[in-house]
């Protein structure tokens, strides 16, 4: 979705002017560890689903590690997601993928009052979109400071 803290639609992602159209593209923004929009996350009604975008341990050169953050780092997790799914059905054709991605989210409504309606249908939810119950109720995501 991008990682300038605004409505503008981001294209590719935004290929529509909302999320509703069901092609099987995901336009992906990133959350925090407390389920609430990153600083620094676009966002808006052409918004998908959200993910986790800040602190992600990924790779850095030359065989190192390294934190990173923004809807880069959050899109991953949607993608794995996907193949997951597909993996599990693999009847479904990318509208079928994006609508189980959809609709198994978990809603950010209550999460985020600023911006929880321009958050697609919420953070996704990788158990639920397999038929796997969340084993905790609410996740405890952030780490301790």
């Amino acid at each position: 979705a991008g990682n300038s803290g605004n409505t503008d639609p981001n294209y590719p992602a935004a290929r529509g002017l909302t999320a509703d159209d069901h092609d099987g593209l995901l336009a992906v923004t990133s959350v925090s560890c407390r389920e609430q929009k990153s600083e620094w996350a676009n966002y808006g009604f052409w918004v998908d689903i959200a993910s986790p975008g800040e602190g992600i341990l990924s790779a850095f050169p030359v065989r190192r590690y390294a934190n990173w953050s923004g809807t880069s780092m959050a899109t991953p997790f949607v993608s794995g997601q996907a193949a997951l799914i597909r993996a599990d059905d693999n009847t479904l054709d990318p509208a079928g993928v994006e609508d189980q991605i959809r609709d198994s989210a978990r809603p950010l409504v209550g999460r985020d009052i600023l911006f929880g309606t321009m958050l697609g249908a919420g953070q996704t939810d990788i158990g639920a979109s397999l038929g796997q119950p969340d084993p905790v109720p609410e996740p405890a995501l952030c780490p301790a400071s």
